[in-house]
């Protein structure tokens, strides 16, 4: 809808100098109500207070998206592609807050993604409605008469550095403003603006919270500075104490992943080598000090002078996770329980990021490879469903170009493992939901992005992007990349091809099959005249899992599978990127190798999970050799076979939802013990299998309305709800 069908009379303000941090206030009188209800938007980032108190514990609202047209430049040239735009609006019931005398209403605003993407200077709208007996009788709109002043925050760029003045704004400024305090001197009349042109939704998507709180430990006293670990890589912010400093003192936090041996800060993961830093200046009586737009991805951190820190707030969006996992295997344990505390630490603001800290963007290839992750591990059907608005947004109306990021920002990726989020996303969110309707949307942009990689293809390979893009196949492998980006581009054609086959049949759309078959021959034919070698059966030689993508795509013969069997049971490690290593996987999990997609998973030698370990990391690295950011959650695609085989847990062919289901474990040498469950709509699901001897006791917890059956070879048991047991010979 447009701003005036949301916000009525309410008319948009910004500051009326360039300042990105403000306070605006207004005061009102209340009718005589039963309920009021404040509806808000502050862009990039708000805070909301009436009567000072805040009026929810929100933060990084509203979510990112891609919220008005902005002019994009690339090497100087303007971008072509075009956008559809959506920014979301916040509701909140405030009767509890309202007295019936006077009442100030006052916002703190931050620049968020929005100034630092250009998209304009900070603004604000707002209304208040009250209701009486269940009919609104009056409403309070933002209006002429509403004021602004500077904050104690001088500087504010998210994930990056926020720097605040306390000498500029008092702590509780905002606490304890009154209607008769904004007719002091500080206060200005703020600038009426034009509404963003945009489609405004209400706000479903859950926001960034403080999740929980760590207490630091202190590492090393350097005299001038203390050096602390809060025990883990989060995502969030040190809370300090400032009481000792004298008015005009500072004290600076500087954030990082690493320390070095000596135990000092050492920030090369960060930002390419930029810290990101918290600074404060007293006015010789602030007690207590955060940061307020901006989060941060460390474990340690290092702070000056006589702050002390008080403790470490957790903060990502908040999104409870629904599902466990634990085993007799230590690496698949610390797998399960990297790649949760990776994910949270990547979901800020509605998008699912590669990295808190060093970019902080909707990558569409790392996104949609995890999604089947994200979707079933956590309660994240509103999170995932305000994504796919924008990947969808993010797609050019007129090629049908899929952005490397969505919400989009100039970045790197590639056609096929980045654009095929336009597919593969909303497949997973449909087969996770059964939600029909998603797939109704986005069939139209999947054909349009066929288009776009046809425009880019030659002897049907896809082999460029735009002129000055990247064109990645595979990304992160351990050494250069050297498995074909063609091979992998139209390894991605053909699994977003099968989709919208299937998405055809499901929603009535079979007009297209014959051609979009069509296109899947094609496709398929030409991977094997560009990349087979007949006398080996080898595709671009097996390098880097180039076997394990044809062979998912039902391409090669029985050498091929055996070619890549043979390498990797002599290698004993990945030699992956990010799409081969969640490929590698399943196929051998699938074609009945599960002992070796367990020894790969568990592996000791350099290339594998357990070597983060050794490295003490409680966060997935965005590289197997521990260059760049510490907490990139894309190799934890794998984490979604522990359920699938090792405890079982597959949906039934052709069903959706999760409502029937098959539980058919894979049993692996080494792995004696292993229990894990997901919540569905009725509760949880739950599998426990010890081993002993040649036997396996599986044990089952079935929720009601669920449909499961155990798998025993060419056996099926009927499970009922409640505890089902049973007995495998292995």
């Amino acid at each position: 809808m447009k701003s005036v069908e949301m916000f009525g009379k309410a008319k948009w303000f910004a500051p009326s100098e360039d300042y990105s941090q403000p306070i605006f206030a207004d005061s009102f009188e209340a009718p005589a109500f039963d309920k009021a209800e404040l509806t808000i938007c502050g862009l990039g980032f708000f805070r909301a207070y009436i009567n000072g108190k805040s009026v929810s514990d929100d933060l990084f609202v509203p979510v990112w998206t891609d919220y008005n047209h902005v002019d994009n430049y690339i090497n100087g040239e303007l971008y072509a592609d075009r956008f559809r735009h959506c920014i979301n609006v916040l509701r909140y019931d405030v009767s509890l807050f309202i007295k019936p005398e006077k009442n100030i209403i006052a916002v703190l605003l931050g620049p968020g993604w929005y100034v630092k993407y250009n998209f304009g200077a900070v603004k604000l709208c707002f209304k208040l409605d009250f209701y009486k007996d269940g009919s609104l009788i009056d409403s309070f709109y933002s209006d002429d008469s509403i004021k602004w002043t500077k904050s104690h925050i001088t500087d504010s760029h998210i994930i990056r550095d926020e720097i605040q003045d306390f000498n500029l704004a008092p702590e509780g400024f905002i606490e304890s403003l009154t209607p008769e305090s904004l007719n002091d001197g500080r206060w200005q009349k703020a600038l009426e603006i034009e509404a963003p042109e945009s489609d405004y939704v209400y706000q479903t998507c859950p926001p960034d919270r403080v999740i929980r709180k760590l207490s630091p430990t202190l590492v090393r006293d350097f005299g001038d500075y203390r050096v602390y670990d809060v025990g883990q890589n989060i995502s969030g912010r040190i809370v300090v104490d400032l009481s000792e400093l004298k008015a005009g003192e500072s004290a600076e936090i500087v954030y990082s992943e690493l320390i070095n041996d000596e135990g000092e800060i050492d920030f090369a993961t960060h930002s390419w080598g930029r810290p990101q830093i918290n600074q404060f200046i007293s006015d010789g009586k602030v007690k207590t000090a955060v940061s307020e737009f901006s989060w941060y991805g460390f474990r340690y951190f290092s702070i000056t002078g006589k702050a002390k820190p008080i403790r470490c707030e957790v903060i990502h969006a908040d999104v409870p996770v629904s599902s466990g996992f634990h085993s007799s295997s230590y690496v698949l344990n610390w797998l399960y329980s990297a790649y949760i505390n990776t994910q949270l630490c990547n979901m800020h603001a509605g998008i699912p990021s590669d990295c808190p800290h060093r970019e902080g963007r909707g990558y569409t290839g790392d996104g949609q490879l995890v999604s089947p992750c994200g979707l079933l591990l956590f309660d994240s059907k509103e999170f995932y469903k305000k994504w796919l608005r924008d990947i969808a947004d993010c797609q050019d109306e007129t090629t049908g170009h899929v952005q490397y990021t969505a919400p989009y920002v100039n970045s790197g990726g590639g056609p096929g493992g980045w654009g095929g989020a336009i597919a593969i996303v909303p497949y997973n969110y449909y087969l996770r939901f059964g939600d029909k309707s998603v797939l109704e949307q986005f069939f139209p942009r999947m054909l349009k992005y066929f288009n776009y990689l046809e425009a880019h293809s030659e002897n049907d390979l896809v082999v460029s992007e735009e002129p000055w893009a990247w064109c990645l196949g595979d990304w992160c492998t351990p050494d250069e990349i050297k498995i074909p980006a063609p091979l992998v581009n139209n390894y991605f054609y053909v699994k977003t091809l099968e989709i919208a086959i299937k998405t055809a049949k499901l929603i009535g759309k079979e007009e297209y099959i014959t051609e979009l078959e069509k296109k899947l021959r094609i496709k398929k034919q030409a991977i094997v005249d560009n990349y087979y070698d007949e006398k080996t059966g080898d595709f671009a030689e097996n390098i880097q899992g180039a076997n394990a993508f044809a062979l998912d795509i039902g391409l090669g013969d029985d050498r091929t599978f055996d070619r890549m069997i043979e390498h990797y049971k002599s290698t004993g490690m990945y030699d992956t990127g990010i799409f081969g290593t969640d490929i590698v996987t399943r196929i051998l999990f699938e074609r009945g190798h599960g002992q070796l997609a367990f020894e790969l998973l568990t592996s000791e030698k350099e290339i594998a999970f357990s070597f983060q370990i050794k490295k003490h990391s409680t966060t997935l690295w965005e590289y197997w050799t521990h260059k760049k950011s510490n907490s990139h959650p894309m190799f934890g695609a794998v984490v979604r076979y522990l359920f699938d085989f090792l405890l079982g847990i597959r949906q039934k062919a052709d069903s959706v939802g999760f409502k029937d289901l098959n539980i058919s474990p894979v049993f692996v040498d080494g792995l004696d013990f292993v229990t894990g469950y997901i919540t569905l709509e009725t509760g949880k699901l739950e599998v426990t299998i010890i081993k002993q001897a040649d036997t396996a006791k599986v044990t089952v917890l079935v929720p009601d309305g669920v449909n499961v059956s155990l798998i025993d070879g060419d056996k099926t048991v009927k499970l009922n709800p409640g505890t089902n047991e049973y007995k495998y010979k292995v």
